[in-house]
């Protein structure tokens, strides 16, 4: 079946437009742990939701391609440290593929959208989307997932502890890709940005990570990183519009 994927972005003047620089490096990464690190606005959770949505196309297709049942699904985990930073967040950013996806194909992909807590998704190829708060990320460590996004890593109580408890479920042997993507600014030399850097000075393969400023996105508007850098301190606009760690105080 040929497929209309939705346009990679929207321009304000409702045009199409495709990954910036950065994006386009991170998605290209091949590494089964891969992190976007980014200021405010540059874009990372919007990728985070695009390489979610095409691991979910590709492992369909991968097991319609083996000719397995599929009546049992693949189950994708997507967390952020609030229920409120999940519906503000990766939620937003996947129902809207979702209903681009509708519009471009004339047909829904989703079969079934549940609202409350936690959050799910029921697709046609029988694959769920499940929505997370890593509040307590403990209460999800019997799930068997195919992939697993983790938004705004850092602003989780034990962000290793949420990260270490994603990575866990990546064991459904059915799947094709079995990714673990992380996004999120940093807050300091600390936390799963620190983890990654780790494992990256120690030449491990299957660890990426791409970092970017607010200033890479083309699709924010022309005033927004000068409106943020006049509310915060030097360290602050260092962190939080480009995106770098600083040393801790």
């Amino acid at each position: 079946m040929r497929l209309v994927l939705p346009p990679y972005a929207t321009a304000p003047d409702g045009g199409a437009m495709r990954q910036h620089a950065k994006q386009a490096l991170f998605h290209a990464s091949t590494a089964a742990q891969r992190m976007f690190q980014g200021g405010l606005g540059s874009g990372k959770s919007h990728a985070g939701s695009r390489e979610l949505m095409a691991t979910v196309l590709e492992n369909a297709q991968a097991m319609r391609a083996t000719g397995r049942p599929s009546r049992e699904g693949l189950l994708y985990l997507v967390g952020a440290p609030t229920y409120d930073m999940v519906e503000v967040g990766p939620w937003w950013h996947v129902c809207q593929w979702l209903d681009e996806f509708e519009i471009g194909n004339g047909w829904k992909l989703d079969a079934r959208r549940w609202l409350s807590h936690p959050r799910r998704i029921r697709l046609e190829t029988g694959d769920v989307i499940k929505f997370l708060s890593l509040s307590h990320p403990d209460k999800w460590a019997a799930a068997t997932a195919a992939g697993c996004w983790m938004d705004e890593s850092e602003l989780c109580e034990d962000p290793m502890g949420a990260f270490r408890m994603l990575q866990g479920r990546l064991r459904d042997r059915r799947a094709a890709r079995r990714p673990m993507i992380v996004t999120s600014s940093p807050r300091g030399n600390r936390g799963v940005v620190r983890h990654f850097r780790e494992r990256i000075a120690a030449g491990d393969p299957d660890y990426a990570l791409v970092e970017a400023s607010s200033r890479d996105n083309p699709g924010t508007a022309a005033d927004y990183v000068e409106r943020m850098a006049r509310t915060m301190s030097a360290r602050e606009a260092e962190q939080q519009i480009e995106g770098r760690i600083v040393p801790d105080e």
